[in-house]
């Protein structure tokens, strides 16, 4: 029973810190957070701060996983539907509220492209391709794209655009999320004129 205490006191731990690091990342910027002021914003010490990060890269590595990986699992989670629309609307819908706790930390990391930041993102992205591309066979016989890869790429690169985007303009998430929806089908269904 201890290892199992002492897991969560780590889980929230970890935790607790990673979220005074979104803070900082939001309000300060990368090269502004340090992690004495992420030990002192967790309101933990230093010390401890290293007993579970490397430092600060490996702070915000995590934080960057951890945010991208809430939108994956919102991809995967997304299902097929009786038709196009509804999937889509359906996969939406799950992007949006997966990154509706925090579009300004969203933001912020968006701005993080270097190495393994870049990593990260890229891994991701691979993971929502293989996911949308899914969701696209389902329906092929709705899609007049000839290729579905290419369409997966046009689809989650879209998406990315809105989800940075969302709730930095006068438009809300609601409304981004329509228009997308919109455009999507519009692209994926659109008679063939070439």
């Amino acid at each position: 029973m201890r290892s199992k205490g002492k897991q969560a006191r780590s889980r929230h731990t970890i935790q607790t810190i990673l979220t005074g690091a979104a803070q900082l990342l939001i309000e300060l910027g990368y090269s502004r957070a340090t992690t004495n002021k992420i030990a002192e914003r967790s309101g933990f010490s230093v010390g401890t701060l290293y007993q579970y990060f490397e430092g600060k890269e490996d702070i915000y590595l995590e934080l960057m996983a951890h945010e991208c990986g809430k939108i994956v699992v919102a991809v995967e989670q997304s299902t097929a539907h009786e038709t196009l629309r509804d999937t889509l609307t359906n996969m939406y819908s799950r992007v949006f509220q997966s990154q509706d706790n925090n579009p300004k930390l969203v933001q912020a990391l968006s701005h993080l492209l270097d190495g393994p930041f870049l990593e990260i993102r890229n891994n991701a992205r691979d993971e929502a391709l293989a996911a949308v591309a899914r969701l696209l066979e389902a329906h092929r016989d709705e899609i007049t794209v000839p290729d579905l890869q290419l369409a997966a790429l046009t689809i989650v690169s879209a998406n990315e655009g809105f989800i940075v985007n969302a709730n930095t303009s006068a438009y809300t998430a609601a409304d981004l999320l329509q228009q997308g929806l919109r455009l999507q089908l519009a692209y994926l269904t659109m008679p063939d004129y070439t």
